[in-house]
């Protein structure tokens, strides 16, 4: 959700050196023995790393002056970090590079804004948990542009306060819109209006939910604090939050940026208020297994998991308006997701409740229609995490290998748990897993509208991608884009024949993925 959930800079941390290889496929070697190792390896793996992604707050909104007008957006790019932890921009074919230079400062897993005029990253840094906003500059420019407000303390900076190098960079300390040492930021998500930043950060005592001005006008507020903590934008001044998980006091409802839960949206009863406001049905309901809520992109509809009066567990998808309600019984954790361009819902959820462990949403992906209530498949086997395209009609799925897809088989790799979280201690376990193995997944881009799986292939996906995003891909999907903008293509972390992480793009048409040169992850531009 960090991008990590371990610490602010382990998303920049891969193991190896980025290398320009082809990503190798897994090795076709069927056994039903090692079928099964490879699933158990892979959902410990999964929920050992589930255990820590939360958040919280109380806060007030900090605006942003409307009366300065937003650069204009550059072409699609992506934004990638090294295995240094160094950010850059770069075409589709890691050409045309912009370095953004931040010394000292390793940078995790870097956001677009909406918009697509700025750049906001996590990084970890002389002792202390930063997050800088970059301008990108407009098309046919070289250099990071600096943003204008000053680490900290949230004032302007001089208009030169970063100057370019021989290089076409910058090296920019003006974008820094939050710093600390006690409280670092793991995971950002940008408002809908690409004017502020909320973010998760580690606290003494728990993860806190914050938002910030972009331009670091206004120090940042606390909106929540909980764990774990999941959410969507309603608006720019509005969330829905799904907090605490499935604990009797959990909390699902929507938010403003004050920290206020409002009453007539709330789901579950908010017990952080005192009084608790109450939930809008008479009946007795709690939160389900499930981890991010999702609001439609026009905002017209949320879906959740729910358990009302002591009955089964279901999916919920109704209009914000209260005008309909339509649920879905599921039998265990579940993972939803909507359609960018409409009120669809996709979802994985497991097909029995003894089909998976503890909270990890695996099972067969299905779509939901808003309208009639009624599930149709679109891709059977075990789902482990998915991504809508940007135009609706391709969903990328991601299946751990069995005889589903082409029998597709992978030596299972040494697995222990990689990542502990116990309220603020973290634990790292940098040789749980061999990282140089990668972990063998099959993906499969599936037509929405026919259920046909355009094209399928086996990769090897790096470690720190199982580890930090695909726990949380439901909520990694609110906030990066795997997807560049014309559907085309996903940008996936794999692991090269030598053993490095290398970020590639990889074509939903079943032609050959390509690398980006010396890259280990990254995200496309909206």
């Amino acid at each position: 959700m960090t991008e990590s959930k371990e610490d602010p800079a382990a998303a920049r941390e891969p193991d190896g050196a980025a290398a320009s290889n082809e990503p190798e496929g897994i090795p076709d070697t069927p056994t039903s023995a090692t079928r099964r190792r490879l699933r158990a390896a892979v959902a410990l793996t999964l929920v050992a790393a589930i255990i820590v992604f939360g958040a919280l707050g109380g806060a007030r909104l900090a605006g942003i002056p409307s009366e300065t007008p937003l650069p204009t957006p550059h072409p699609a790019r992506l934004v990638a970090i090294d295995a240094n932890g160094e950010l850059a921009t770069m075409d589709g074919l890691g050409g045309a590079v912009v370095p953004f230079l931040a010394p000292g400062v390793q940078f995790g897993f870097p956001a677009w804004s909406p918009d697509g005029t700025h750049i906001a990253a996590t990084g970890l840094g002389a002792g202390s948990g930063v997050i800088h906003v970059f301008a990108v500059p407009p098309p046919g420019t070289t250099g990071a542009a600096p943003d204008g407000a000053s680490p900290a303390t949230g004032t302007a900076a001089p208009a030169d306060a970063g100057s370019p190098t021989a290089t076409g960079a910058v090296v920019d300390e003006s974008g820094v819109i939050y710093r600390s040492s006690d409280a670092p930021p793991f995971y950002l998500y940008w408002t809908p209006d690409s004017r502020q930043v909320g973010f998760l950060t580690q606290e003494a005592n728990g993860i806190s939910l914050r938002i910030a001005p972009a331009d670091g006008s206004v120090a940042a507020t606390t909106i929540r604090q909980g764990a774990p903590l999941y959410w969507d934008w309603v608006d720019s001044g509005q969330l829905l939050a799904h907090i605490g998980g499935s604990a009797p006091d959990a909390f699902v409802g929507e938010v403003g940026v004050d920290g206020r839960s409002i009453d007539a949206t709330v789901i579950t009863p908010d017990s952080s208020l005192s009084p608790p406001t109450s939930a809008a049905p008479d009946t007795a309901v709690s939160a389900g297994v499930f981890r991010s809520p999702a609001v439609s992109r026009d905002g017209r509809y949320r879906a959740y998991v729910e358990i009302a009066s002591g009955a089964a567990e279901e999916i919920v998808l109704e209009a914000r308006d209260g005008s309909s309600r339509r649920t879905l019984p599921v039998p265990g954790a579940t993972a939803v997701e909507f359609d960018p361009t409409g009120a669809s819902l996709a979802y994985v959820a497991p097909v029995d409740a003894a089909a998976q462990p503890q909270d990890l949403p695996l099972g067969p992906l299905r779509l939901m229609d808003p309208t009639s209530g009624s599930s149709r498949t679109l891709l059977g086997g075990t789902v482990v995490g998915f991504f809508w395209a940007p135009d609706g009609k391709t969903i990328a799925a991601l299946e751990l290998p069995g005889p589903g897809n082409n029998g597709v088989q992978a030596a299972a790799p040494r697995f222990e748990p990689a990542l502990a979280r116990l309220t603020s201690t973290r634990v790292r376990t940098p040789d749980a897993i061999d990282a140089a193995a990668g972990i063998g997944l099959h993906l499969a881009f599936v037509d929405v509208a026919t259920a046909a799986v355009r094209s399928q292939r086996d990769i090897q996906v790096s470690v720190t991608f199982v580890n930090q995003i695909l726990p949380y891909f439901d909520q990694y999907a609110l906030s990066h884009r795997f997807w560049s903008a014309d559907s085309a293509s996903l940008a996936l972390p794999l692991v090269t024949a030598d053993g490095t992480d290398q970020l590639a793009v990889i074509p939903a048409s079943g032609s050959d993925p390509h690398p980006i040169p010396g890259r280990t992850i990254g995200f496309w531009s909206p």
